[in-house]
């Protein structure tokens, strides 16, 4: 089973590093960036599975 993952979009490091803590504690992936061009490329680019290159 694949990890949930969380995109984190703040243009603050501080809070990113703040909020990224609780789902990374509890497990989850976390991806965390500073710029809403950024989080738009990732979320539209298409994921990279492990062992399929």
């Amino acid at each position: 089973m694949q990890p949930v993952t969380i995109l984190l979009v703040d243009d603050d490091a501080s809070v990113l590093q703040v909020f990224q803590h609780v789902p990374t504690d509890a497990g989850f992936e976390v991806h965390t960036v500073s710029d809403g061009r950024k989080a738009i490329h990732i979320i539209w680019a298409p994921p990279i599975r492990p062992g399929k290159g």
